[in-house]
């Protein structure tokens, strides 16, 4: 997790001589699911979750820009389990939902252009920490399954959207993400058989200040 702070903070000394720094808070509505061949990973279904940090950009003179998100994301999925009797007959079936909570800094870099208001493309990696998974059950309750998953995980992500200068230092913003593992996300010995990565698509909203 210290790792994972101390890539925002540097990406944030690397402005240090910048035609404008840009800070703020956003906060957002996700919709995620996990990817794989699998039959573990059988029928997932998109979960909504939600995000929330600081952010942190530099744009420079001429349109282009860097930046880092310090985010606590919740990332998952719901699931449809299927119970069979000693016969192989269907008895029920039952929709479960996997939460990761994640600590997530992505980093990127991106165009804008406009004044009052502005467009802007950004694309980059965001690496993450994994804090806590877990599994819902309707009837089990909720489980602890943090063990199985691996702790970092690794993202590329590709974010559009738009600002608005409210007051000369004051920006409101809305933006469109969309991130897909690269690494997979289930640990050893289980890894060699099953491999899973995230993915899904954020829609924030925040509040920046230029200092």
């Amino acid at each position: 997790m210290k790792k994972t702070i101390l890539i925002f903070f540097s990406a944030i000394s690397l402005a240090s001589h910048s035609q404008e720094n840009l800070i703020g808070i956003k906060g957002g509505i996700s919709g995620n699911n996990i990817l794989s061949r699998s039959t573990y990973f059988k029928d997932t279904k998109i979960q909504p979750n939600f995000s929330g940090g600081v952010t942190f950009e530099h744009r420079m003179k001429n349109h282009f820009s860097i930046g880092a998100d310090l985010l606590y994301s919740r990332k998952g999925f719901r699931q449809k389990m299927t119970y069979y009797n000693s016969e192989g007959l269907m008895v029920s079936e039952r929709a479960t939902q996997n939460t990761f909570d994640y600590l997530n800094v992505p980093v990127m870099i991106g165009y804008h252009g406009g004044n009052k208001l502005s467009g802007f493309a950004r694309v980059g990696v965001a690496p993450a920490i994994l804090i806590k998974a877990e599994n819902h059950h309707p009837v089990a309750g909720r489980t602890d399954v943090t063990k199985n998953y691996e702790k970092f995980d690794l993202s590329a992500v590709a974010e559009v959207g738009g600002d608005y200068r409210l007051k000369e230092k004051i920006l409101l913003f809305a933006s469109v993400a969309y991130q897909h593992s690269v690494l997979g996300v289930v640990v050893q010995p289980l890894s060699n058989q099953i491999r899973a990565y995230h993915y899904g698509a954020t829609l924030s909203l925040g509040v920046k200040y230029a200092i």
